[in-house]
């Protein structure tokens, strides 16, 4: 009988840090700064449809200038947070993107995936 996919994986991850890491593990945080053309009220909005994209994002918090999502990886079940801060940039916004691992030392660049795929999603939500 083998084990879960998620297990072997987990063990690996445990295996390769105790042994002081794998090359091309990361750490596990990603930050970027975004400039959008919108408006700081039109990329709010954005932001707060971002969860209805993307499934396995939660906001858990949502201001005029901050945002927070809990995002589930898919086959470890961990959990990462992402936070956006909204300023106005002239006529338009600038958003500071922090994506965080809850736990471990290395995300395998799980985190700047996140944040990339939270300015793909915004420039959709934005274009349409």
């Amino acid at each position: 009988m083998g084990i879960g996919l998620g297990v072997a994986v987990g063990l690996f991850l445990a295996w390769a840090l105790a042994r002081g890491g794998v090359k091309g593990l990361h750490t596990n945080v990603a930050r970027r700064t975004v400039e959008q053309a919108a408006p700081m009220e039109a990329v709010a909005d954005a932001l707060r449809r971002v969860p209805e994209r993307l499934g396995r994002w939660r906001l858990v918090v949502s201001t005029d200038r901050r945002f927070a999502f809990e995002i589930t990886t898919p086959i470890l079940r961990f959990v990462d947070d992402l936070t956006v801060e909204l300023a106005e940039a002239g006529s338009g916004t600038r958003l500071e993107i922090v994506s965080k691992s809850r736990v471990g030392k290395g995300d395998l660049g799980t985190n700047a995936k996140h944040v990339e795929l939270l300015v793909e999603t915004l420039a959709g939500e934005l274009a349409e």
